[in-house]
């Protein structure tokens, strides 16, 4: 809902985690790329952070994003059933890759704290996340035959000639 709103008043949108942390060029470095997605790095350390951007690849981390609006008019929404959380970024990838959309990464580093939410809740609010994101990852793997982060996943991205 925050980005179909975020689209009323700009033709983008940076999507940040709660647990992360950028620099203060991330969105002109982001919002200067020509792609339709394109994120920035996860790094585990603050000195990690002053690295120049000097390459892309074709994995993009959904942490701290870029996301233009023809795209999200085309690809639509993240589906909201993966709830509470997790791979319903991996969904969003393959249904913009299908699309026709090349979602990219650009090495240019932000602060990745790193499953904090998980890490301060109460163990029965963690148990519950955590049944959710098992639940989630056998529907995607019912719906792409496969689970994220696998050899299967990455040929899901390959495009036979």
């Amino acid at each position: 809902m925050a980005l179909k709103h975020a689209f009323r008043y700009s033709d983008h949108a940076l999507v940040l985690n709660n647990d992360v942390e950028i620099r203060g060029d991330t969105y002109e470095w982001l919002s200067s790329q020509p792609f339709k997605l394109v994120s920035a790095i996860s790094v585990r350390t603050k000195e990690e952070m002053n690295k120049e951007p000097s390459s892309l690849s074709l994995s993009p981390d959904f942490s701290c994003f870029l996301i233009r609006k023809e795209l999200y008019e085309k690809v639509g929404p993240f589906d909201e059933s993966f709830f509470p959380a997790y791979v319903e970024d991996c969904d969003y990838h393959v249904r913009l890759h299908r699309a026709g959309f090349q979602a990219v990464c650009l090495d240019l580093p932000f602060l990745h704290h790193g499953a904090q939410t998980i890490k301060h809740v109460s163990p029965k609010e963690a148990r519950r996340i955590e049944r959710g994101a098992d639940r989630n990852r056998e529907m995607f793997r019912q719906r792409y035959g496969c689970l994220p982060g696998t050899e299967q996943y990455a040929k899901l991205f390959h495009v036979e000639q």
